[in-house]
């Protein structure tokens, strides 16, 4: 979806947990500052399986769209006990020192630099002269050789490392056991004094209470310190800046990046935000702190051998502290005083409760299952308290209290949303000899997000296996299932807090408070996204498993989408503009046009008011009006909606009961869709049929027309005519010999072939008549038709419609689009006829176009075919409505 980044959805020991990316890197800059996942310790892993497709990970439900990865820890052993210590070590270093030129040195237009001025705003510039060995001045004042530099990034960055120790007790009873660990990692990046130190301790421990109740507890607690995250892209505090420098200049003149008695950076190049690497490394503050715990409990009671019920709890808390500061003395800021940018404390919380009644029994000796039924809530909640501001008012100390100007927004101070999601949902799956499986899932999600009145969803899947390995003895084949599947994943559009009209509180004006809305109205018709996917696969294992294939064909949709409008910000932008372009004119001196250009904000800034802010307005006006009675209803009636909760309750229970007898009726309503999409395959496929058959029998008929013209001027030995015509019929047979190969073709490519027609015709009758031919105001290339559809009709027309012994026929041909249809008006210049007149004087061609326009109708589901009139000028006016289809 939109608002997962395409990230899985990770399940440990049957519980998700959160997976949400703290910071990641734009255009213009930022840091990866981690995610959910990687506060796990590897050494505590026992398996990872990824869910492959939709159908795979549905039952999962909200966040399962982009997949579903399962993850179990280790566990302990009964009647044993053992201590395990494991050590890693793993060295990295960079590996892209892209080969710069090495010919041509610092400067500018060929020039070396002169002086320290010159020096530094050349110092990313390899325009001067060729690389000399000789003397030259440097940013500092000092001569260096003005020589190739070619280890620049290599000596820059440093061997990074990463060191991890696990040590591991376990052991257990007869009815028991458990498993406890405790891990360090510690991280250097090769980035200097940037790195990562992580602690986690991983408890374990199963127990059977009785003989048919087994109780689990996983506690997994992460203590995580990060040093310096490295900024990215083009952001000022990139430490990779210096693959700009000159191919001359050494980076470690630059180091340690800012003056040791004022503390301000020293800046290496023309552009104070290109900040100089070592003074990134040195002094830049980027440094974030977590404490975790995940747990997870679960009872699980055995009533037979082959029927449990299950209840399970996860926990999952993350609480996140940040300091990221723009130190004392970076060049691009005020004074060089620096900024504090965030100092952040948050909590991100998550639980999930599940039920479940689960059974797996082999049927006869042929036949087996497994089935569970269930139900989950789960809560999700953000808390973060931040503080920033501008201008320190000594070095180095990142509070508030030592900046001039704290930042008031409360917005970037504080925030806060909780959301939740009830489900309810089953699976069960049959299989026959362990080599023919089939399986269905159903799931259905209740959206704290989304109106009340629109807040939930169903989506189902169904999938079958065939292991045709286990019937088919194939040579070095050691493996092979074929599976195919349809499933759909749904899931939350909004953030919290989308459905309502609220308010912002803001700084106090003149001792009084005040708030404001948000720019983005409230919907009140938001639903859940669907995907749907349908899949066929094929997994094959050679060779004693040595060689293997996974391969798949899917079709995938997401339905339901949600895209963010930018209608109030394009006037916001134009304002911004012209308010930005006064700015310059004053500074340049050019007071008349800075005058007009505030004149023209001004002006847009009312318009702004007048047109979008009033509408605005009164859509919110009417929405809080609408919630105002709706509130008012909700008191009135809280009698009504206790009863209503009540009546929800028994509801469930339908639910799960309806979801069972949903189980036996499954089979037949995916069978009868299946079928009826197949046969509403064949029968499209039969109309296509019929199309081609139609053209193939007009097609000869048009072509022995045009040579039975050709056949006369030769008898009458007119050679010039007969070349001149031969010549011409070649471009129309090439044309449409080109058209009938072709489903669709452009309207452009109709029209022309009409044209040659029509010109063929001319020649054909001395210039008895005159034609024209009037296309519509539309890109009619873009614009597709069948093939031949119009010139029997126009050969009608002439052949039975004007008086080709009078030398004054005419013929007009207008072609309008309307709504994907294309109205093709033939008149021309004949003695009107009446309708049974007209159907008589049909030709083959004619007819089977009629044919083949209502064939088009029935495949397209349009109004298509052919009407017949008399002109009110005289002669007969044919109309054709064609389907048209536009190019994608």
């Amino acid at each position: 979806s939109m608002n997962s980044g395409g990230s899985p959805l990770y399940v440990i020991n049957g519980i998700p947990i959160d997976n949400t990316q703290r910071g990641s890197a734009g255009e213009w800059g930022g840091s990866d500052d981690g995610d959910g996942i990687g506060n796990i310790n590897p050494d505590d892993v026992e398996t990872m399986t990824v869910l492959k497709g939709q159908a795979a990970s549905a039952l999962y439900g909200a966040r399962a769209s982009n997949g579903v990865i399962i993850i179990t820890t280790k566990k302990g052993k009964k009647n044993d006990f053992s201590v395990d210590y494991n050590l890693n070590y793993m060295a990295e270093k960079a590996i892209d020192f892209t080969d710069f030129q090495y010919e041509y040195g610092q400067g500018q237009q060929g020039s070396k630099p002169t002086d320290v001025l010159s020096a530094r705003n050349s110092n990313r510039m390899s325009w001067g002269e060729k690389l000399d060995g000789s003397q030259v001045i440097q940013f500092d004042g000092k001569q260096y050789a003005y020589s190739a530099v070619k280890d620049n990034i290599k000596n820059f960055y440093r061997t990074g490392s990463a060191f991890t120790n696990t040590i591991a007790f376990s052991g257990g009873g007869d009815r028991g056991a458990f498993r406890l660990s405790l891990s360090n990692l510690d991280a250097k990046s090769i980035v200097r004094n940037s790195g990562l130190d992580r602690k986690t301790a991983n408890f374990n421990v199963e127990q059977k209470i009785t003989d048919k109740l087994t109780a689990n507890i996983v506690v997994n607690y992460i203590d995580e310190k990060s040093k310096l995250r490295p900024q990215l892209s083009d952001g000022p505090m990139n430490p990779n800046n210096f693959q700009f420098l000159a191919s001359n200049v050494n980076q470690q003149i630059f180091a340690p990046g800012y003056d040791t008695t004022t503390g301000f950076e020293t800046q290496f190049s023309d552009d104070e935000y290109v900040s100089n690497p070592w003074f990134v490394v040195n002094q830049y503050v980027n440094d974030l702190s977590r404490k975790r715990w995940i747990t997870s409990s679960s009872l699980k009671y055995d009533f037979t051998k082959w029927l449990y019920a299950q209840a399970r709890v996860g926990y999952d808390i993350i609480n996140d502290n940040l300091l990221k500061a723009e130190p004392w003395g970076t060049a691009y800021t005020q004074d060089k005083h620096g900024n504090l940018q965030d100092k952040a404390s948050s909590q991100r919380m998550e639980l999930n409760v599940d039920g479940l009644i689960g059974a797996s029994h082999d049927i006869t000796d042929n036949f087996s299952f497994d089935a569970a039924i269930g139900a989950n809530l789960r809560k999700n909640q953000y808390e973060k308290v931040a503080v920033g501001g501008s201008y320190f008012l000594i070095p180095y100390q990142y509070t508030l209290g030592n900046v001039r100007n704290p930042r008031t927004d409360p917005n970037s101070n504080y925030d806060f949303w909780k959301t939740e999601v009830h489900s309810a949902y089953y699976t069960f799956d049959l299989a026959y000899k362990n080599f023919l499986t089939v399986s269905t899932t159903g799931r259905y999600d209740a959206y704290s997000t989304l109106p009340s009145t629109n807040n939930t969803i169903f989506t189902p899947s169904v999938s079958a296996g065939f292991i045709f390995s286990e019937l088919a003895n194939i040579n070095n084949l050691n493996f092979g299932k074929l599976r195919l599947s349809y499933a759909q994943t749904s899931g939350e559009l909004a953030d919290a807090y989308k459905t309502a009209l609220y308010y912002t509180l803001g700084s106090p004006l003149g001792g009084i408070p005040t708030g404001s809305f948000s720019t983005d109205l409230p919907n009140l018709f938001l639903k859940a996204f669907v995907t749907t996917e349908v899949e066929l696969g094929a997994e094959l294992k050679f060779f004693k498993n040595r060689l293997n294939f996974d391969i798949a064909v899917y079709k995938k949709k997401t339905d339901d989408l949600l895209k963010q409008s930018s209608r109030f910000l394009k006037y916001e932008d134009l304002v911004r503009g012209y308010e930005a372009r006064s700015d310059y004119y004053a500074a340049v001196g050019q007071k008349g046009k800075a005058l007009d250009a505030a004149n023209e904000a001004i002006k847009l800034q009312k318009e702004n008011f007048g047109r979008e802010n009033t509408q605005a307005i009164a859509e919110m006006n009417a929405l809080y009006q609408i919630q105002v009675k709706d509130k008012s209803i909700s008191t009135l009636n809280k009698d009504i909606k206790l009863n209503n909760l009540k009546l929800e309750r028994n509801r469930l229970v339908l639910l799960i009961t309806a979801l069972i007898v949903l189980l036996l009726l499954i089979f037949i309503i995916l069978y009868y869709s299946i079928y009826k999409q197949h046969k509403n395959k064949q029968e499209k496929e039969k109309v296509q049929l019929q199309q081609q058959l139609l053209r193939t029998q007009m097609e000869p008929h048009f072509i022995f027309n045009t040579l039975s013209a050709l056949q006369s001027f030769i008898r009458l030995e007119e050679k010039d005519k007969a070349i001149k015509y031969l010549h011409q019929f070649s471009r129309l047979l090439r044309s449409s010999l080109e058209l009938s190969r072709e489903k669709l073709v452009p309207l452009s490519d109709e029209i022309e072939t009409l044209e040659n027609y029509l010109s063929l015709q001319q020649m054909r009758y001395n210039n008895a008549f005159q034609f024209s031919l009037e296309t519509p105001n539309e890109d009619l290339d873009a614009i597709m038709l069948p093939p031949m559809l119009v010139q029997p009709f126009v050969e009608n027309s002439i052949l039975h419609g004007i008086d080709l012994s009078q030398n004054n026929g005419f013929i007009q041909v207008n072609f309008v689009l309307t709504d994907q249809i294309l109205k093709v008006e033939i008149t021309d210049s004949g003695q009107s006829l009446s309708e049974n007149k007209v159907q008589n004087h049909h030709s083959l061609s004619s007819i089977i176009c009629e044919e083949r326009l209502q064939l088009l109708g029935k495949e397209r589901n349009q109004n298509a075919g052919v009407t017949y009139a008399k002109n009110r000028n005289g002669g007969t006016l044919v109309t054709l409505n064609i389907p048209t289809s536009p190019i994608a």
